[in-house]
């Protein structure tokens, strides 16, 4: 009876913690997957608003157009009843079941996440290829969305200079799952959009080992690399919000309490900031 009495006691303390890393494994996955497929944004404008709770990652965002961008941006406002004063919004919208419309639905009545990403919307909404190109200088090289190291490099778009307009997009090396790894392709600047052509995917491919990888372990799958190449290429566009050589800025350093000044080149494309870390695109590993 003793030996019954503990079995029920592990089966209760330990049945959430099980319930609970498999939720966190799940989570991340999903994310991964994503990261390989960026697709959730699409998937909300077709009427899958649960998505909308999920992490919309900037290539989720820049894969739309700008008519889809402001269907998407008022999905949100949609999804709280929103009584819209343009007919092809309300005749949009109404094709879901989930849409009541009941009120003039005001910023207030929103989350701080979803705000944010109205903002973030709004950004890549700003995209006009008819504007004067804007000149990019000095690129070849690796350019993070971090302005220091850490334990590995984080997301960063690499840069070649041999006349080919070669980038890749290399994603961080400190997440965990990290099923995708490069996007590779070209660019090409029109206007103030950052045009970026996949034509291959590196991924790493599902192997029997990853079921015996402890959460603890999940940022270092085991290598497994596989392609995807594309006939017709992906495009992504970014705003270009911001480029500047030789940028200088103070940072305060709270283990020292002190300001540190860094000077780096520096590019804002779409909601991140990316900082030229190294003029070798071969140490992009």
């Amino acid at each position: 009876m003793k030996k019954v009495f503990i079995f029920v006691l592990l089966v209760i303390f330990c049945f959430p913690l099980i319930s609970e890393e498999k939720d966190f494994i799940t989570k991340y996955y999903n994310n991964s997957l994503n990261e390989l497929i960026p697709n959730r944004a699409k998937k909300i404008i077709l009427g899958n608003i649960d998505l909308l709770s999920e992490k919309i990652s900037d290539f989720d965002l820049a894969i739309l157009s700008n008519s889809d961008l402001r269907i998407l941006r008022n999905m949100i406002y949609a999804k709280h009843g929103n009584i819209f004063s343009a007919s092809d919004l309300t005749n949009y919208y109404s094709n879901f079941s989930w849409y009541k419309p009941t009120k003039k639905v005001k910023d207030s009545d929103l989350t701080e996440d979803e705000l944010k990403l109205i903002d973030r919307i709004s950004l890549f909404e700003t995209r006009d290829e008819t504007k004067k190109p804007i000149t990019l200088k000095n690129m070849e090289g690796v350019w993070q969305d971090f302005f220091m190291m850490a334990s590995g490099w984080s997301n960063r778009f690499v840069f070649y200079d041999d006349g080919t307009n070669k980038v890749d997009f290399l994603y961080s090396q400190m997440r965990y799952i990290p099923l995708a790894k490069e996007m590779l392709g070209t660019y090409e600047v029109k206007g103030n959009v950052f045009i970026f052509k996949v034509k291959e995917i590196i991924y790493n491919s599902y192997t029997p080992e990853y079921d015996k990888i402890s959460p603890l372990d999940l940022w270092e799958l085991p290598d497994n690399k596989n392609s995807i190449t594309f006939k017709n290429p992906l495009v992504f566009k970014f705003p270009i919000n911001n480029f500047e050589l030789n940028k200088t800025w103070c940072e305060h350093n709270t283990a020292t309490n002190e300001d540190v000044e860094f000077t780096k080149d520096y590019i804002e494309l779409g909601s991140f900031s990316y900082y030229k870390m190294s003029g070798n695109p071969q140490s992009k590993y």
